[in-house]
């Protein structure tokens, strides 16, 4: 990535032809990757090659559990899943005008919702979509983090509150507290996409009590989307 912002004026879309090619599963993205994605994907406008290019490489990085030794695990690291997340509801949140008609960005860069067509918008959302869908933001889907079996007679006679401190994720991340989550927050009363991530990668998703006490009228407020059917039912499964 490093070489292509070097010539990426020179290369265009050849760069697009050439990221076509290449072993995407098998890359793991560093830190300087991932800035220079956000840098593309925020700070230029989606009609240009350096915003064409991060959205093509987020979608094409393996987010999937591998198997190394006969060990499931992630093929990329928890914190970039994590951060993908929040950084394309960011992204999201700068191009489409969610149907309400609210928005929470400056002014500056209202030039980007206005300069959309609502068929472009509508690519980029669904766009957004498939990214996060693809991250394995809740417990329940990485490997590693699954709650260990229990014998069915065990399990029958576990209580319920002993249940509820079985299924929580002591390392979900606090919605409200965790500096990496800011923007989520923000964005719940505006944006369907940050409601999923909220209850897919944060506590409220991950702790029965929060749940019941927050994540309710969070999942309610997701069902409303009229192309929310999967997700709900992620949250659900999970």
């Amino acid at each position: 990535l490093q070489r292509v912002q070097q010539s990426i004026e020179a290369v265009s879309q050849h760069a697009m032809v050439l990221f076509n090619t290449l072993p995407m599963e098998q890359w793991v993205p560093i830190e300087a990757d991932i800035q220079l994605l956000q840098d593309w994907l925020l700070g230029y406008h989606p009609d240009t090659t350096q915003c064409q290019l991060a959205r093509r490489t987020l979608a094409q990085i393996n987010w999937r559990v591998v198997s190394v030794d006969d060990t499931e695990r992630l093929a990329v690291p928890l914190s970039l899943h994590r951060r993908v997340a929040v950084l394309v509801v960011e992204a999201l949140s700068q191009w489409a005008i969610f149907a309400d008609g609210k928005t929470v960005m400056a002014p500056s860069q209202f030039n980007f919702q206005q300069s959309l067509s609502s068929q472009q918008q509508a690519h980029l959302t669904t766009w957004a979509w498939r990214v996060i869908l693809g991250l394995r933001l809740h417990a329940d889907e990485r490997p590693s983090e699954l709650a260990p079996e229990t014998p069915n007679d065990a399990a029958s006679e576990m209580r319920a509150s002993d249940l509820c401190r079985w299924v929580a994720s002591p390392d979900a991340p606090a919605l409200k507290g965790d500096p990496d989550f800011v923007i989520i927050q923000r964005l719940l009363s505006v944006s369907r996409l940050a409601v999923y991530v909220a209850l897919s990668a944060c506590d409220i998703g991950h702790s029965p009590e929060s749940f019941l006490d927050s994540g309710m009228s969070m999942l309610a407020e997701l069902c409303q989307g009229h192309d929310c059917a999967r997700s709900t039912i992620r949250i659900l499964a999970n």
